[in-house]
């Protein structure tokens, strides 16, 4: 893809800033709430990795220049003063997933010798490093309890024979490397992992599994689980096809939040920040909060899902691969990330 799709691309963002700002559908439609607003726009955003500190946010632009130049980015959080933390080679991909703590950013990838690789990117800038080797399979989500890193793995048939799905764990002062969960013949793959203290939450292609000091427990099973956070002493998991549901931490009883609306596609990401919860139903972004758990619609066309959702501070961001109403599909220069503050009483 040449420089002439890039500057289509940068003639199409105007359309898009235009097509955005209006989908809020409730407030004022001010800056001061209910207002969405596209920060990059008509890029080839890696939706799947994304993340937003109190400072930044992270994303991967997996064509950056027409000419194939893959970076992962750190962004002020309304989108400028851009900053590459790691580069990728040309032709090796982006993993799914990103984990922060106060000094690195996590990330997976293809790697040419090994197949991929969990890397650590600092994100005050520095040489990104080689964190451990993962299987030849797919990486699938990425989590931290300040102690371990976990970077999960989809199974897969490679030229030794069958690898099953798993989850690598590697200690933040140490270095050393283990095997901290692995998928028996049923236990589907992985799509998405939370830490909680010890505990490890792995969402699968077909349940949700804790991981103790004293033992593995699944917690649900039936249909995938999208996406997991913990908040306190809550775990909240979302089950593609049904809705989002809350349960202790420490094990219990599950209650459900949202139940997802009929032949809705591509569900599954939600954020949560404080009472407020934000629910990707596509092509509707969705909002309630805790105490009420009253639904509405607080953006019209959020786009192609693809990412995950990130609220804090009175917002939500969320990236795409494909924005709404763009000229092309995936890998078209119609990727992006938007914001929304939170919609007005």
């Amino acid at each position: 893809m040449g420089r002439v799709a890039a500057l289509l691309a940068l003639l199409a963002l105007l359309a898009l800033l235009a097509l955005l700002t209006p989908l809020a559908g409730c407030g004022d439609n001010g800056p001061a709430c209910g207002y969405a607003a596209l920060l990059v726009g008509g890029r080839n955003v890696w939706a799947p990795m994304f993340a937003v500190d109190e400072q930044f946010m992270y994303y991967a632009d997996y064509d950056l220049d027409g000419f194939g130049t893959q970076l992962l980015l750190r962004a002020s959080r309304d989108g400028g003063q851009l900053r590459a933390l790691a580069q990728r080679p040309y032709g090796e991909s982006f993993g799914e997933g990103v984990a922060l703590d106060a000094s690195a950013i996590y990330w997976t990838g293809t790697s040419e010798l090994t197949g991929n690789s969990l890397y650590a990117s600092p994100i005050a800038g520095g040489e990104t490093l080689e964190q451990a080797v993962l299987p030849a399979c797919v990486p699938f989500g990425v989590a931290t309890n300040g102690v371990e890193v976990f970077a999960g793995s989809v199974g897969c048939d490679t030229t030794a024979g069958h690898e099953p799905a798993r989850v690598t764990a590697v200690s933040l002062t140490t270095g050393d490397v283990r095997v901290a969960w692995t998928a028996g013949l049923y236990d589907g793959d992985v799509r998405t992992l939370a830490t909680a203290g010890d505990t490890l939450f792995i969402g699968t292609s077909i349940a949700l599994f804790a991981v103790r000091p004293s033992g593995t427990e699944v917690l649900t099973a039936g249909n995938a689980v999208r996406h997991v956070e913990v908040h306190g002493d809550q775990l909240y998991y979302s089950v593609e096809e049904e809705g989002l549901y809350v349960m202790p931490v420490a094990g219990g009883a599950k209650q459900k939040l949202y139940t997802y609306a009929m032949a809705t596609k591509d569900e599954g990401q939600f954020a949560i920040d404080g009472d407020d919860v934000y629910i990707a139903e596509p092509p509707r972004l969705m909002f309630m909060t805790l105490s009420d758990r009253i639904p509405r619609r607080i953006v019209g066309a959020m786009g192609a899902p693809g990412g995950p959702i990130v609220a804090r501070d009175g917002y939500a961001w969320w990236s795409t691969l494909v924005m709404p109403n763009a000229t092309g599909g995936f890998d078209t220069f119609s990727g992006g990330i938007a914001r929304v503050t939170r919609p007005c009483e």
